[in-house]
C-alpha cells in the first residue's frame, strides 16, 4: 500500500504540491530579478530532491518527490506536478505574488491538518522540516538588493517574514 492510498485525491494533491508551492512562494517574498529567480528556482528543485536522501526512510517525502532513479519517469511526475501547479494557480485566481503568499500558508496549515490521517509522527515532523528547508534555502540562494552580486542581504525582509509565517502555519 502506497502512502498516498491514505488520502483523498484532493488531499494528496494539497499535499503533493505543498513543497513546489512553498518555493514559489518564498521566491516571490523578495524582489531579485530574473537571475535571482533563476537561483532560487533551482534551489528549491535542489532541496526537494535533497529530501530523499537527507530523509530516506520517509514514505511521504518519497512519495512527493520524484524519483531520480527513472529519469523517465521523473520527467513525467514533474510535468504532471508543474501542470497541477499551474492549474492551482489558475484555479486560486493568483494574480499577485501576495496571493500566492498567502495560498502558499494557508496551504500548508490545510496540509498539516490533513498529515496526521496517514502519515507517522516522524514522517510528519521530518516533513515539515523539509519543508521548512525548502523555504529557507530559495530564501538564502539568490542576494536581495545588491547589484551584480556585490552587497544586498542573503534573505530580505519579506522572505524572513515569509519564513516565520511559514513556520506559524507548519506548526
Amino acid at each position: 500500500m502506497n502512502i498516498q492510498d491514505n488520502y483523498s485525491a484532493e488531499d494528496w494533491e494539497r499535499i503533493n504540491l505543498l513543497p513546489s508551492i512553498v518555493g514559489a512562494a518564498t521566491a516571490c517574498a523578495g524582489t531579485n530579478g530574473l537571475f535571482g529567480m533563476v537561483k532560487e528556482s533551482m534551489s528549491s528543485v535542489q532541496t526537494m530532491l535533497a529530501g530523499v536522501k537527507q530523509y530516506p526512510d520517509n514514505q511521504l517525502i518519497k512519495a512527493v518527490s520524484p524519483d531520480m532513479t527513472d529519469r523517465q519517469a521523473a520527467k513525467q511526475t514533474a510535468m504532471a506536478q508543474r501542470e497541477a501547479f499551474k492549474t492551482k494557480m489558475k484555479n486560486a485566481g493568483i494574480k499577485k505574488r501576495e496571493d500566492l503568499m498567502r495560498l502558499a500558508l494557508d496551504e500548508t496549515i490545510s496540509v498539516m491538518k490533513t498529515l496526521p490521517a496517514g502519515a507517522s509522527e516522524q514522517e510528519i515532523a521530518e516533513f515539515k522540516e523539509w519543508v521548512q528547508s525548502i523555504a529557507q534555502k530559495v530564501a538564502e540562494s539568490a542576494k536581495e538588493g545588491g547589484f551584480l552580486g556585490f552587497g544586498g542581504t542573503a534573505v530580505s525582509e519579506g522572505e524572513q517574514q515569509f519564513l516565520n509565517d511559514l513556520k506559524l502555519a507548519l506548526g
